[in-house]
């Protein structure tokens, strides 16, 4: 099973949206290449991971994310974490990393 949903492209965005509760160490290594080769395939200067569904990160999707976002970073791209919970912000914050992401939050 893969963790996400095929992802919807708009001329400037490109997002993918999880519907799994836990991003672990197999599934985000999967998708961090394909992430990264989605998104410069479409051309897009954002890339958006929805987490609605997601409720916790493992370390090494955290790490994951961290290199992800300085992967796009260095291709002129922006990496958006939205809909986050707060546990997921509470993973980030702890880990001082929300200065690489532009995050908008659950409602």
């Amino acid at each position: 099973m893969t963790p996400a949903i095929p992802p919807q492209t708009t001329q400037d965005t490109i997002q993918f949206r999880f519907h799994c509760k836990q991003l672990d160490e197999a599934q985000t290594r999967l998708l961090a290449e394909q992430l990264i080769d989605q998104a410069q395939a479409a051309g897009t200067h954002e890339v958006h991971l929805d987490f609605s569904e997601v409720e916790s990160l493992s370390p090494c999707c955290l790490m994951q994310l961290m290199v992800l976002s300085r992967r796009l970073q260095a291709d002129g791209k922006t990496l958006c974490l939205r809909n986050v919970q707060p546990d997921v912000y509470a993973t980030l914050l702890a880990n001082k990393v929300t200065n690489l992401f532009h995050l908008t939050f659950a409602a």
